[in-house]
């Protein structure tokens, strides 16, 4: 066991590199057979709906965005305008709180209660 390091496909190929087998005739005849009852498949026509998924998408895409900014922009104004009246030091504490408030119920997993 010289060659243990050889890979398999190597040893392989050099002991059977050669070697070729014959089908038996009869099994031509019987796949001819079988494949003569069939008809060919014919090719999917999905092609024919690429226009209409991309303008879908493009759709949902500009949908989404637009949806986005209706509800953003006038949040970040009406933030705009409160954050010179507010206390910066205020709004990061109460921000913390809820965010604490949140990783124990989620620690507790309370959203199985509702």
């Amino acid at each position: 066991m010289i060659n243990y390091r050889k890979h398999i496909d190597d040893f392989f190929r050099e002991k059977l590199g050669n070697y070729r087998e014959a089908p038996p005739p009869e099994a031509w005849g019987e796949l001819e057979q079988r494949l003569d009852g069939l008809t060919p498949a014919l090719p999917s026509q999905y092609y024919r709906f690429i226009p209409h998924i991309a303008i879908i998408s493009l759709l949902v895409v500009m949908g989404t965005t637009l949806g986005m900014l209706i509800a953003d922009v006038p949040a970040v104004f009406i933030g705009d305008r409160f954050a010179a009246r507010l206390p910066m030091r205020l709004i990061h504490a109460v921000a913390a709180a809820i965010f604490a408030a949140m990783g124990v119920l989620a620690l507790f997993r309370i959203e199985t209660l509702f």
